[in-house]
């Protein structure tokens, strides 16, 4: 039996062991074959484990491996954590993110009374992903080979801030997934910094001969622990903010442990502290629009008059119609 077949055997029986009945179609997608693979695959099961039809194919309750040494509610966190790994879909992750999450169902399952809602079911984590394009999952396993490898590089890469497209030679030391889009970590040798780069951004890469070392301690944690959201900018700065109106609500869990709120003039509040001084910072700042203040620095306060008069010099003219743009 070749290793690829036999991968997807163990994957049938990792599906088949959450108790739900799978038709032989749900079974042929999911692993990805067609169903008259699968109807080979479930004769050839029906061997080695009991395996039957009701309404779909399902295994015998309590018939093949013992369970694992999690308790209930481990099982239903580790769900979670690995809800989130379901966006590495496109990668080489994702056949391994269905059979974890498979496994981990059948489990929680196994510790639930027969009429009782399984946390799992009403506890989700969801995070909004831009679909990946087939470039973005090419560059996606590219760099995970070239990760894994220790190999370095090359990139298209097109820069939004300075509106350019040029090659970059990366040293790549990981990949992660932050907002709404994934990025690499690496070493820039143009830059002869560590960089972040964003993957629906990467035009082209490929490989390069060589290969590098990851720095000793080098941790997507530890590098992102001072970031505003993505950039680690390595700088902060104080920040002196004045919130009004439901802004208050908003920004209190997000800075509150990372400054101090005091009260201000009618139902206001200041918030002064320490923070990562980055354009995520501004970006942020002005989906506040009119209910935040920014007091300090001066050059944060400029700069965010500066974008909030040209987004109101749109709207000082009359309206144009879009057709007139056609006529």
């Amino acid at each position: 039996m070749s290793v690829k077949r036999a991968e997807r055997l163990f994957h049938i029986i990792s599906i088949l062991r959450t108790g739900r009945g799978y038709t032989g179609a749900e079974l042929a997608r999911t692993v990805g074959v067609s169903q008259r693979t699968i109807y080979r695959d479930i004769l050839d099961l029906s061997y080695l484990v009991p395996v039957y039809y009701d309404e779909g194919y399902r295994l015998l309750p309590n018939s093949f491996i013992a369970n694992l040494a999690f308790t209930r509610e481990e099982l239903i966190a580790l769900k979670l954590g690995v809800q989130l790994q379901a966006l590495a879909q496109g990668s080489h992750l994702r056949g391994a993110t269905q059979s974890a999450l498979a496994k981990i169902e059948e489990q929680i399952a196994r510790r639930s009374h027969p009429n009782e809602k399984s946390n799992g079911d009403v506890i989700t984590v969801h995070v909004k992903a831009h679909p990946l394009s087939e470039k973005t999952a090419k560059t996606l396993k590219v760099l995970e080979a070239a990760i894994e490898t220790h190999r370095p590089v090359e990139l298209r890469y097109y820069s939004l801030s300075r509106d350019e497209k040029r090659r970059r030679t990366v040293n790549p030391y990981g990949l992660t997934f932050r907002g709404h889009s994934w990025y690499v970590v690496g070493h820039c040798h143009l830059r002869r910094t560590t960089r972040v780069f964003r993957l629906d951004r990467i035009l082209e890469a490929r490989l390069k001969p060589g290969t590098f070392e990851r720095p000793a301690g080098f941790s997507l944690e530890s590098f992102f622990a001072d970031s505003w959201e993505v950039f680690a900018s390595g700088e902060k700065k104080k920040v002196v903010l004045r919130f009004k109106g439901r802004a208050e609500a908003v920004a209190k869990p997000l800075l509150a442990q990372r400054g101090k709120f005091t009260p201000g003039p009618d139902d206001s509040c200041f918030f002064e502290g320490e923070l990562p001084f980055s354009d995520e910072l501004g970006r942020w700042l002005l989906t506040l629009g009119a209910e935040v203040e920014v007091i300090g620095p001066l050059g944060l306060r400029k700069k965010i008059a500066t974008v909030l008069r040209k987004a109101a010099s749109l709207y000082d003219g009359p309206v144009t119609d879009p057709g007139d743009q056609t006529k």
